[in-house]
């Protein structure tokens, strides 16, 4: 009876932790496309066929690439969007947003493909860009956040950079949420072109939103296409410092914070190496002068 009794704890034991233990599926664009994409050789060539297969816990890793097929409606509604994520997973890129690119399609309308639509999960290290939404439908749903919609959700889109999505009614940039240290701007619609009904702190936006810390300058990208920030950007040092500033990497792979407090956007502002060096020797003289 003892001995029976062992067994069964161990299964049990063995089964309850079957139900913890996350699994990670790939996605590449070279891949065999062979469910359920649990390596690289049969990773999904498109990343909602991934979404699709995994549960709570589990881990999307996507490879280098432009994303631009396949994708999902949003459930129950009609705008199609080229990544839907309802569960609690983390969908995350190998090497950041440089290289992983969520691609929507326009004009808007009815053939208008938005970039991510979320209720729940991680979205993690993408460039999201050209996402387009419905010109009719529901009006929540089908026709706001051109980038990323996350009504419904309790998502907060930290430290990111919302550019160049549009939307056929409010929202170009993003629709409900909370976004924290975060840059939105350049984005359009019908009315709201870069947020609509969001949390905005410490975040650059137009036009001025309410709440503490927020700036509704130009934040001076480098280029239309390239989100780091010129030296002259009212971003930098401009964010307010969570705890995870001080533990985490920007999307360049460069610490979070560099100095006093971090930068708004995707990426802190590295100052050019000869700049940096005359900054250090100046302050290791005041040092050796107090002394």
């Amino acid at each position: 009876m003892k001995a029976i009794t062992n067994i069964s704890i161990f299964l049990l034991i063995f089964v309850a932790s079957k139900k913890i233990l996350a699994d990670t599926h790939y996605v590449s664009k070279t891949g065999a496309n062979v469910p359920p994409f649990t390596n690289w050789t049969n990773a999904a060539n498109v990343i909602q066929d991934a979404v699709d297969i995994a549960v709570s816990n589990d881990i999307v890793l996507v490879n280098d690439g432009v994303y631009d097929t396949g994708g999902a409606v949003t459930p129950g509604y009609s705008c199609s969007n080229r990544v839907v994520i309802t569960n609690d997973i983390t969908v995350k890129s190998l090497n950041g947003p440089e290289k992983t690119t969520i691609l929507g399609k326009g004009p808007l309308g009815s053939n208008a493909v938005r970039g991510v639509y979320m209720s729940a999960g991680i979205l993690d290290g993408f460039t999201v860009s050209n996402g387009h939404t419905r010109t009719s439908d529901n009006y929540a749903y089908d026709r706001k956040g051109g980038g990323v919609n996350m009504y419904g959700g309790n998502g907060v889109v930290t430290n990111c950079t919302i550019s160049g999505n549009s939307a056929g009614e409010e929202g170009g940039g993003t629709c409900y949420g909370t976004v924290n240290n975060c840059i939105i701007w350049g984005n359009s619609a019908t009315i709201s072109n870069n947020y609509y009904r969001s949390t905005i702190l410490y975040s650059c936006t137009a036009p001025l939103p309410g709440g503490p810390g927020n700036i509704s300058a130009n934040p001076k990208f480098l280029s239309a296409s390239d989100f780091h920030l010129q030296a002259s950007s009212p971003c930098i040092d401009a964010g307010t410092n969570l705890p995870y500033v001080y533990t985490t990497t920007d999307l360049d792979g460069n610490p979070r914070l560099l100095g006093d407090r971090v930068d708004m956007g995707a990426y802190e502002y590295i100052p050019e190496p000869g700049v940096l060096w005359i900054m250090t020797a100046f302050g290791a003289l005041l040092c050796k002068r107090k002394t």
